[in-house]
């Protein structure tokens, strides 16, 4: 079993700070929530440019998932694929 730590950011700060904080724990995955603003109240991340963006400035490399909490995913999976 593992746990995956997750990353509710909506700018790259946020994930670079938390992406650090990530660096001395075992964990081999990452899962980002991305919100649209409509299907939650809460928007995060929007383009999945800015967090590839946002990786870069990481350490460690870990495996993704995205959890898209968007009201059209199949307007956004393909971009996020």
């Amino acid at each position: 079993m593992e746990v995956i730590p997750a990353i509710n950011c909506g700018d790259a700060e946020c994930v670079k700070k938390h992406l650090e904080m990530l660096q001395d724990i075992p964990a081999t995955w990452v899962h980002f929530d991305v919100s649209d603003g409509k299907f939650t109240p809460v928007k995060t991340w929007d383009a999945p440019e800015r967090l590839v963006e946002s990786l870069k400035l990481k350490v460690k490399s870990f495996q993704i998932e995205v959890h898209l909490m968007v009201e059209r995913p199949e307007e956004y999976v393909g971009r996020w694929v």
